[in-house]
């Protein structure tokens, strides 16, 4: 998040693509990990479910950690497509932010839980 502060980026998104310069994106994080890939016509489901999946797993190892964690996608979804914004990130040519993960302290605990069975259908086929 400093990186974005000290470029002025976070304010951008806020007024740009939200129209609300209070708005708290990134949670009062610390740190953002933009997730960034070269998106390839007719490839972009499994170029955004890749990215999801590198995200998702950020976010079971912060928890593992104890760290605090909020996938981020309205925003880098929105900045994706103002290419003046996506310069600021410095990617190399052709690449894309996918979406983002914001990292930092919490003061919420990460207690086991019991999850039903019959919480999600499944259906064998044989």
């Amino acid at each position: 998040r400093d990186r974005l502060r000290s470029r002025g980026l976070g304010d951008v998104y806020k007024r740009q693509l939200f129209g609300d310069p209070d708005r708290k994106m990134l949670y009062n994080a610390p740190t953002l990990v933009v997730v960034s890939a070269t998106v390839a016509p007719g490839a972009e489901n499994y170029t955004y479910s890749s990215a999801a999946m590198i995200v998702h797993n950020m976010a079971l190892a912060a928890t593992e950690l104890g760290v605090g964690s909020c996938d981020i996608w309205g925003c880098i979804g929105a900045a994706a497509k103002q290419p003046a914004l996506v310069a600021k990130l410095n990617l190399p040519e052709g690449v894309t932010p996918c979406c983002a993960i914001a990292l930092g302290k919490t003061d919420e605990t990460f207690p086991l839980r019991e999850v039903p069975e019959d919480r999600i259908t499944l259906n064998v086929v044989e």
